[in-house]
């Protein structure tokens, strides 16, 4: 028996070193794994992103490097709340896609439609033009009218655009869709949502406090061990394509959209009396039930 345990405790101080020291080499090895997160908590507006920051985007088929935040924590190039004389001036509010992630800086939708409103003066007022993006990944309605409120509109914007996904926009509206849908996983994002009043019988916008972060998530911030084991696991997948945002091969999109239409419902979603709202990429099927139309 005294053997067995000096075996055991041997082992384990053994396998303790081993991780302490891996640890500390993942740490100072200069590898992307080591790659800070630009998310940050806003206080007004919830998840938002870190100012004057720069970084790469690393997911399962995607590796754009150089992506700038502005001054502002904006998906955009560096702004003036105060708008240049004889300049028309547009903002646009949306989720993942309007903050664009997976291409490079010069080819976000904002800056591709700066671009194209600044070659054809006749579609404006003939002046200078400017689209800010206000764009954030994982972002509903409700989230994006707190940015309007606290950000954008102090841009002396002429026009507001607000970029809507049916996909998750509307369901980003309600805690319960949100709780049903994430498996009660609310990961790093604090997201805002609208909770009816019983007592008004209005509906009041909550913006919770910045406390609710989930295990894995402490342990990419603060563990390099966890956060290279997924940046291997990320790399090993077959199709994984390293872009430099101008293309991506159309067999990953539609291996993606496949996967999209495929993947197993939830236990929380099982037990509902409809089918998961996404069937695929352009296929929409809203429930009629109560929660749902709630969040509209």
């Amino acid at each position: 028996m005294k053997k067995l345990f000096f075996a055991a405790t041997l082992w384990s101080l053994i396998l303790a070193v081993t991780l302490i020291l891996a640890e500390v080499l993942l740490r100072v090895w200069p590898g992307d794994w080591n790659q800070p997160r630009h998310s940050i908590v806003d206080p007004d507006v919830g998840t938002w992103n870190k100012s004057n920051f720069v970084s790469d985007f690393r997911s399962v088929d995607y590796h754009v490097k150089n992506i700038h935040w502005n001054e502002h924590g904006m998906r955009d190039r560096p702004r003036s709340k105060t708008k240049p004389v004889d300049t028309f001036r547009m903002g646009i509010l949306g989720d993942s896609m309007m903050e664009g992630l997976r291409v490079t800086d010069d080819l976000t939708m904002t800056r591709l439609l700066e671009r194209r409103l600044s070659s054809d003066p006749s579609a404006t007022t003939g002046g200078l033009v400017e689209v800010l993006n206000f764009g954030k990944a994982s972002q509903g309605t409700s989230a994006e009218y707190l940015v309007y409120l606290h950000k954008a509109r102090h841009f002396s914007l002429d026009v507001v655009v607000l970029a809507f996904f049916v996909g998750n926009d509307v369901r980003d509206n309600s805690r319960a869709l949100h709780r049903i849908y994430r498996n009660n996983d609310t990961g790093s994002r604090v997201l805002a949502f609208f909770d009816k009043n019983s007592a008004t019988n209005t509906y009041d916008l909550h913006l919770p406090p910045p406390t609710v972060l989930t295990f894995r998530h402490h342990l990419k911030d603060h563990l390099a061990l966890y956060r290279f084991w997924r940046f291997v696991r990320d790399n090993r997948i077959p199709g994984n394509v390293e872009t430099d945002g101008v293309a991506a091969q159309n067999d990953v999109i539609s291996d993606q959209g496949d996967a999209f239409s495929d993947r197993r419902l939830s236990p929380m979603q099982a037990e509902l009396p409809f089918v998961g709202q996404q069937v695929g990429y352009g296929v929409y099927l809203p429930a009629d039930t109560k929660e749902w139309k709630e969040a509209w």
